[in-house]
This record gives C-alpha cells, sequence and structure tokens, in this order.
C-alpha cells in the first residue's frame, strides 16, 4: 500500500492536446477502428456468394460490437444491388410449412395491405351475398334437386333390393337391408334359426347390397356438403 497525493486522486486531460475549441470542430470516426483484421475478415466473408457460410462475431458484452457491424454491413448494402422482399404465407396443405413468395424491393408492404384490405372487404361482402334473393333462390333449387335426387336413388335401391330378396328399412344409423322369405321381412331370430346355407347365401346377398347402399350415401353426403 502507498499513500497517494491528492493530485494524484484523478486522471486530467491536458485540453490543448485536442486542438479544437469545441467538438463541433471534430469529424466524426467512421468504421469500425483499429480492427483492421476484423474489417478485412468482414470483407473477406461478405464475398463470399455461396450457400452456407456464415460470419461470427466475438467480444465482450457492451464493447459495440453489433452497432459496430450493423454500420459496416449498411455501407457496404449501398452499393449493392436491392434484394427482393420475402413474404410467408399460410400453407392450407401443410400449416406447418408456410409458402415463400419472392417480391420485388418494397412489395411486400402494398401485398400485405392488399391482402388486408382484401379480406376486410370479404368479410362485408360474403354475409350479404348469402342473405340475398339470388342465394336463396339457387340455394332452394339445389335443396330440391337434391331431394329428388335422393328419392331417385332410393327407389333404383329398393328396386335392387327387392331383386336380391330385401326390403329396406331406415333406422337412426341410415338404411338397413331385411331378409325377405316368401314374402315376408324375417326378424333377427328368424334369420339365426335358419340353415347355415341359407344365412351364407343371405349374408352374401346383403355385404353386396350393404356396398351399394354405402356408396349411394356417399354421394349424397357429398352432395349435401357442397351447399
Amino acid at each position: 500500500m502507498k499513500e497517494l497525493a491528492f493530485e494524484k486522486l484523478r486522471k486530467e486531460c491536458d485540453p490543448k492536446i485536442m486542438r479544437c475549441e469545441t467538438t463541433q470542430e471534430l469529424q466524426p470516426l467512421e468504421g469500425i477502428i483499429g480492427q483492421e483484421r476484423a474489417v478485412r475478415a468482414l470483407k473477406f466473408g461478405l464475398d463470399i456468394k455461396e450457400l452456407g457460410f456464415n460470419i461470427y462475431v466475438a467480444g465482450y458484452s457492451g464493447t459495440g460490437r453489433m452497432t459496430a457491424v450493423k454500420d459496416f454491413l449498411e455501407e457496404i448494402a449501398k452499393t449493392k444491388p436491392t434484394p427482393p422482399d420475402w413474404c410467408y404465407v399460410y400453407n392450407f396443405n401443410n400449416p406447418y410449412e408456410p409458402q415463400a413468395i419472392s417480391l420485388p424491393s418494397g412489395q411486400g408492404k402494398v401485398f400485405q395491405k392488399d391482402m388486408a384490405d382484401f379480406i376486410s372487404e370479404v368479410r362485408r361482402i360474403l354475409p350479404k351475398v348469402f342473405e340475398s334473393e339470388d342465394y336463396s333462390t339457387k340455394r332452394a333449387a339445389t335443396v330440391k334437386a337434391m331431394e329428388e335426387e335422393r328419392r331417385r336413388l332410393i327407389d333404383q335401391l329398393n328396386k335392387k333390393a327387392q331383386e336380391e330378396g330385401f326390403i329396406l328399412q331406415s333406422t337412426p344409423l341410415g338404411l338397413l337391408a331385411i331378409p325377405v322369405i316368401r314374402g315376408k321381412p324375417i326378424s333377427d331370430q328368424e334369420f339365426l334359426a335358419l340353415s347355415s346355407k341359407v344365412k351364407e347365401d343371405i349374408q352374401k346377398r346383403r355385404e353386396k347390397l350393404d356396398a351399394e347402399l354405402r356408396n349411394a350415401m356417399r354421394q349424397l353426403n357429398f352432395r349435401r356438403k357442397g351447399l
């Protein structure tokens, strides 16, 4: 330990070495000062045109790395062609992989505003379309055509069922094929009492008819979803 004189308790700077009266007379320093090797490395890395290369900047926290590199890149960017705008939009086929769209520089914000305006306009107009008389008329005509188509399919299926020895019965789960023997529908207990050969023959014909029923129901459901 050494005792210090009071005049050594702080560092003083001689104003004469500044060569100016005020800081307004000084020119601001540009670029990265005292890091010639780092600047050469930055220029070298930025001149690499291939994909897969990166530049890593290391240093102590608070030394201005980010600001210095950002200013350096901004100066270089002024001499380069303006890159395109990249926009990511929703991918309806795969929500986890957005679609990337390349647009001319400056058009990204225009595209964003256009899409926002488009959605706003759709929300305003679409409800009115479904409330219009023209839509109601077309929908009623479509429903009527579907009902006629449904009746036609049911008539065809009834005819086919009768040819195969069944009648169709409507249930909460859909149409059910009931076997007919000697012109009379039989119950489940009566079906179980039949011989194995007769039951096997009925089951084969029922499976064939069930396949046609399922196909007809799919057609009706598909057309109903189109409304």
